[in-house]
């Protein structure tokens, strides 16, 4: 019995998977594709200039550093200066090594939040603080297909989660969700993950 729990629990792979493709779920909206190279939108280069700001604010944290390791912009907006062989790292990590990013300018060039995209310099000029998504994410039932694994994702609205009696959030469940898409990821030879497609239901 223990042995037949073991082989049908997918928690740590789905966690695993779930993980992973937190740097596209937290730029939701996200338009369904089959062919990343092939999709336009402005998530695709959202998630990997996120993966690299989180990862950041992350070690700033953990170390009680003040300041980037990123060189601040010089034109008052207090963006930072994201080097594109560090972007494009971070989107080969997401979509593999085949993926080719539509380089652009998200936003209005000047503003505070508008992610700018600067060829003379080879960068991006991007806020430091991820924007904040109006949901709350929720990983449900995952498929797997020879090497590639499905997981729906649950999108749950921030304004739909309660309260308990201890003044803590509610965990937020499938059943609450607003809508749910179908992130499919591949297992590459390296055992490292590549996101190949998104779908919605």
């Amino acid at each position: 019995v223990y042995g037949i729990r073991r082989a049908t629990d997918d928690t740590a792979i789905k966690t695993e998977i779930f993980d992973f493709i937190t740097p596209l779920v937290e730029n939701a909206p996200v338009t369904a594709f089959t062919d990343v190279n092939e999709s336009q939108q402005d998530a695709l280069i959202l998630s990997a200039i996120w993966k690299v700001t989180n990862a950041e604010s992350i070690r700033m944290q953990r170390e009680g550093d003040d300041v980037s390791q990123y060189a601040q912009t010089s034109d008052g907006t207090g963006r930072i200066v994201l080097p594109l062989d560090v972007f494009q790292q971070a989107y080969t990590e997401l979509y593999g090594p085949d993926a080719a990013p539509n380089l652009h300018t998200i936003g209005e060039e000047d503003g505070s939040f508008s992610y700018k995209y600067v060829p003379e310099e080879n960068c991006y000029y991007v806020p430091m603080a991820p924007s904040n998504s109006r949901y709350e994410t929720v990983a449900d039932t995952l498929t797997k297909k020879g090497r590639q694994y499905t997981l729906r994702v649950c999108f749950v609205p921030v304004t739909s989660i309660g309260i308990d009696e201890k003044g803590n959030p509610i965990e937020p469940t499938p059943d609450m969700a607003e809508y749910a898409q179908l992130y499919t990821v591949e297992r590459l030879e390296d055992d490292a993950w590549k996101i190949v497609a998104v779908a919605d239901e």
